[in-house]
């Protein structure tokens, strides 16, 4: 069975059931655990750990960094599962994981709720299925996100992932840099998202579009974070030196 790190390999006891680590959660690297175990990076969303942000942090330090319980974090991730199938660790299969995986992705997840929220918006009255109206401005939000997503996701496949490809290593502190505080910007609508959206949690009495349009939501946001946490803690770091690691 893989375990998740070399170094790690003395420090771990694995489920015979799982696969998952039963002990010594708590000096794991958070972008190591995000990669290999399924599920993980929901975990650290419930407990609003920013893990594209705080990857090279370990646990414990991620734990007490954001003043949480870390027996309830490390209770909920020893549960998890082994990931099958981890990210590809050299630069290209990197990049062309993360174009083929969450690019495209994003684009349709997020005008597929831009036309669903606007459906709800312009129907709401007259539409017996939505007893709750859309927050205010959603729809404002969704198009802002689209188009920074847009702009970021061009820049990256135009430029910056063509110099990470074929420039030396190390000498892509600036373009690298400039790509993280665009991820921070996105994390803040993102924020914004889940805080108009009560955490995606539709209210009780809510119609089958508007329990749809949260749901799309929260699955566009967890896969924006992937997305940033594979590339703040694992592509980018080889060109940024120490300027993409959390302290």
């Amino acid at each position: 069975m893989t375990l998740f790190n070399a170094e790690y390999s003395k420090l771990i006891t694995v489920s015979a059931s799982y696969g998952a680590p039963l002990m010594q959660l708590s000096h794991l690297h958070v972008r190591d655990l995000v990669g290999n175990l399924v599920g993980a990076s929901d975990v650290f969303r419930k407990f609003e750990i920013d893990f594209y942000r705080i990857g090279g942090l370990e646990l414990h330090e991620a734990a007490a960094r954001q003043h949480l319980p870390f027996e309830d974090i490390e209770t909920a991730l020893a549960c998890l599962p082994p990931n099958p199938s981890p990210p590809p660790t050299s630069t290209m299969g990197l990049i062309t994981y993360i174009d083929t995986r969450y690019h495209a992705v994003h684009r349709t997840h997020l005008l597929s709720a831009i036309r669903l929220a606007k459906a709800i918006e312009v129907n709401e009255k007259n539409d017996t299925a939505a007893n709750q109206p859309c927050p205010s401005g959603l729809t404002n939000l969704l198009t802002l996100l689209f188009d920074t997503l847009e702009d970021h996701q061009e820049g990256e496949a135009e430029n910056l992932y063509p110099a990470l490809i074929n420039s030396p290593q190390h000498s892509l502190r600036y373009p690298v840099c400039r790509a993280m505080v665009e991820h921070d910007e996105i994390s803040e609508q993102l924020d914004t998202l889940a805080r108009l959206t009560n955490g995606y949690l539709p209210p009780e009495d809510a119609g089958l579009r508007q329990r749809i349009l949260y749901k799309l939501c929260s699955v566009l946001d967890g896969d924006v974070r992937l997305h940033m946490h594979l590339e703040n803690n694992l592509l980018f770091p080889p060109f940024a030196g120490d300027v993409a690691i959390a302290s």
